[in-house]
């Protein structure tokens, strides 16, 4: 596993417990006792793609955006590639599970963000999400995934009544 490579690089003898905190288009992983996420990206993530990431946010954060930052670890040279993939180091912070935000404050969260992002969009590729999802259920035919599961046209309807 990529992360466990990674550790391995920090002198980490016997993998830790890691915490999965979410599985999306990366895995997230906590490593609490370190103060770390380790951020795996999809197999076929190109080295490029999280580089410039990790650019774009460093470079947002330097603009004012309160965001949570690449880990400097000694020695260690982000992304760091492995031979079953590509992974990120990013500073843990525990979340304040009473913090809540009015839809106002996103909505001014968000603004801020794309205000930053257009001045560096350079590092951003433009956002195609259905070429993510035709890919994910290609995919997913491949692996004989049941046809249901797969196509929405052949999801049946709900119908009412006899």
């Amino acid at each position: 596993m990529a992360a466990f490579d990674v550790l391995a690089r920090l002198g980490v003898g016997t993998p830790p417990d890691l915490d999965l905190l979410r599985f999306g288009e990366n895995a997230l992983y906590a490593y609490r006792e370190r103060g770390l996420v380790l951020r795996v990206a999809r197999p076929q993530t190109r080295v490029e793609q999280v580089a410039r990431t990790v650019e774009f946010v460093v470079r947002i954060a330097a603009r004012g955006m309160e965001v949570t930052e690449p880990a400097a670890v000694s020695g260690l040279r982000q992304p760091v590639v492995t031979s079953t993939g590509v992974v990120t180091l990013w500073v843990y912070y525990e979340i304040d599970a009473g913090c809540r935000v009015t839809p106002r404050e996103l909505g001014g969260l968000l603004r801020h963000f794309h205000d930053l992002a257009i001045l560096e969009k350079d590092l951003v590729e433009p956002w195609e999400p259905f070429a993510l999802i035709r890919a994910r259920l290609d995919g997913a035919r491949r692996d004989c995934i049941g046809q249901d599961l797969v196509d929405p046209c052949g999801v049946p309807e709900v119908g009412f009544g006899p």
